[in-house]
């Protein structure tokens, strides 16, 4: 991990005080080495770089910055030079290689470039913006970091953002530009910006283009293009595993890891693979399977329930400081196995993040959408009862306003940049729910370990989108290369039902036939006299596996989290959250299984008790008194 903040037109007085609010910041990432802490002024005054990262030697082979007497090079994340021709986590080499750096590189990361003379800051951020970088800007003046909170710290922020606390409610994650401090906003995907002395405002290019995939044409896909994606993501799996020896891979019952799982295993590849959760969990049972079959290195790590509340108050507090409020709280499970995985290295994680692009992940089988005849109304309308929710009146109607009115702007944007309407659901995907919900997830053992995915890569990107939306969500790609790959892998059982029909025209019939079939069905039994009582449903409970029971979780801190949220009376996050409600489904007297049946009940719980926790951690900060919850 490379902590890093940069002033651009910085008064050279605040030299100090920057540098301390950086120091300080190993209080919330304890991996950080102070002695590794640099710093350096341009000889014009005009800007400051100065960045913290890791021990060198737990960071080994990654060597963040080069320094020369012209100028300085740093990154942050992990980038990967794809051809293996030169080192990409050498700060030195991606200083050599600078003019071709937005053409080769894949991977979540974040690179600088700083020159002296005459001051010159160039600012490069990975294809699909993983690796967060935010900043600050007012005037003349820019604050920019990888830490929500070191920027607030130094430019003495502390109200919270309307829009951002609203899409984090509704929705579950913070997206547009939006953090959940004011006045922080986050740099794009795929962004090169560049400011000049003299100059307040930085130049903006955009190296890897949206309107670029809308104009991509669609073409039948033979196992001769499977094979050619399968060979181009094996290579830049292989240049990963002959430059680090830690590398781990997530191995679940889902077809995101199955498919990542069948290209280590055609190379060849040398990786340890891993579950989490607990031992009883679907996931697990099935990964075992997987891993007896083809004799791999596996683990399973058991994270039984009273590990996950032995931890909950530290998981909670680092998930909330180390992602500056923007991951649920929920995720704490996933944090306490990061820390079995990493022990005292910083491992690399190849995971299965972003394969949801090429299996329609927001596309209901619909007629009209597959034929292309919504209109940009209906699309908004559309994703918006997706991916916009009040949670059964939880959430206000403010919050709820403000949410449709931001996805409303996204659908117009991306269908002027190109998009037709039908492939808008999988745009959204890449440029919110992988940009920014997967890239703040990522953020929370961004001490512990560095990420990939193969589905984060400029090759699976553009095949996806050089499909129709009607056949992604056959699961194409998945059925493929891992027939073609590994057909026993294939052939292995998984989590959720069997392959879709690989016709899309099949696959519409036999979904609205299955509609069809569950109407007469219920017809008869009305006729018969078998009226069931319908049951209120909800979109699906937010889990990370199918490994834990997380309405457990709720029962055993809910009066915990009832009761920091409620004291709170004259919060912000009121004016987002119905107040009332959440202390009825907070009570003693609710049944937390009753509540699952709700669906995102519980999850919306989760929710608002992050945003209480993130905001007492802001208060905190500018508090003499130790009012740590």
């Amino acid at each position: 991990m490379n902590l890093f903040v940069i002033g651009w037109n910085l008064p050279e007085g605040r030299d100090h005080e920057v540098l301390a609010e950086l120091k300080k910041m190993n209080e919330i990432y304890p991996r950080l080495d102070s002695t590794t802490l640099w710093h350096r002024r341009s000889i014009s005054g005009s800007m400051l770089t100065a960045s913290m990262h890791t021990a060198d030697l737990t960071a080994a082979p990654r060597r963040y910055v080069a320094q020369s007497d012209s100028d300085v090079v740093f990154y942050s994340g992990l980038p990967v030079n794809a051809s293996g021709t030169y080192s990409a986590h050498h700060a030195e080499a991606l200083s050599s290689h600078w003019d071709s750096l937005t053409e080769n590189l894949e991977g979540m990361y974040c690179i600088i470039r700083a020159a002296d003379t005459p001051a010159r800051l160039e600012l490069m951020t990975d294809i699909a913006g993983m690796e967060q970088v935010y900043y600050f800007h007012q005037g003349d003046l820019w604050i920019i970091s990888n830490s929500v909170r070191l920027i607030g710290r130094i430019c003495k922020l502390r109200a919270l953002d309307p829009l951002g606390v609203s899409l984090f409610l509704s929705t579950g994650w913070v997206w547009d530009d939006r953090t959940l401090l004011s006045d922080i906003r986050v740099v794009s995907a795929g962004q090169l910006w560049t400011w000049k002395e003299g100059r307040d405002e930085p130049d903006r290019t955009c190296y890897f283009k949206p309107s670029d995939l809308a104009c991509l044409r669609h073409k039948k896909f033979t196992d001769a293009h499977y094979k050619l994606l399968a060979d181009n993501l094996t290579q830049i799996l292989s240049v990963l595993n002959q430059s680090f020896d830690n590398v781990k891979c997530a191995l679940t019952g889902g077809l995101d890891t199955r498919f990542v799982t069948a290209l280590l295993i055609h190379a060849g590849l040398p990786v340890q693979y891993y579950t989490f959760g607990e031992k009883s969990g679907a996931d697990a049972k099935i990964a075992k399977q997987i891993a007896d079959t083809f004799n791999l290195n596996y683990k399973l790590i058991d994270i039984p329930l009273s590990d996950i509340l032995n931890n909950w108050d530290q998981g909670c507090r680092q998930i909330v400081l180390q992602s500056d409020g923007m991951v649920i709280i929920d995720y704490v499970s996933a944090l306490l196995a990061c820390q079995v995985l990493s022990n005292e290295q910083q491992i690399i994680d190849l995971g299965g993040s972003g394969g949801e692009l090429a299996r329609g992940f927001y596309s209901t089988p619909d007629l009209d959408l597959f034929l292309n005849r919504y209109d940009i109304a209906q699309m908004q309308h559309s994703l918006t009862r997706k991916i916009v929710n009040d949670s059964g009146g939880i959430i206000r109607r403010e919050a709820i306003e403000q949410s449709r009115n931001c996805m409303n702007n996204f659908v117009k944007l991306y269908s002027d940049y190109g998009f037709a309407l039908n492939d808008i659901p999988d745009v959204f995907f890449l440029y919110s729910a992988i940009h920014r919900k997967r890239g703040s997830n990522k953020r929370m053992c961004m001490q512990l370990q560095d990420f990939f995915s193969p589905f984060i890569t400029r090759a699976f990107i553009e095949a996806a989108f050089s499909m129709s939306a009607a056949q992604r969500y056959t699961e194409p790609f998945h059925y493929n290369l891992i027939r073609l790959l590994s057909p026993d892998l294939h052939r292995m059982p998984r989590d959720k039902g069997h392959w879709r029909s690989q016709s899309p025209v099949t696959h519409l019939i036999n979904f609205y036939s299955y509609k069809k079939l569950k109407s007469v069905r219920q017809r008869i039994l009305n006729i018969l006299g078998y009226y069931s009582k319908s049951v209120k449903t909800s979109k699906r409970l937010h889990l990370q596996t199918d490994m834990f029971d997380l309405t457990k979780w709720f029962e055993a801190r809910r009066e915990q989290m009832r009761e920091f949220c409620l004291d709170k009376k004259d919060s912000f996050i009121w004016n987002f959250a119905e107040r009332r409600l959440f202390e009825k489904i907070t009570s003693p007297a609710s049944d937390p299984a009753e509540l699952s049946q709700y669906g995102t009940y519980i999850s919306t719980v989760y929710r608002i008790a992050t945003l209480f926790y993130y905001e007492s951690s802001v208060k905190e900060t500018y508090s003499n008194q130790s009012n740590r919850w």
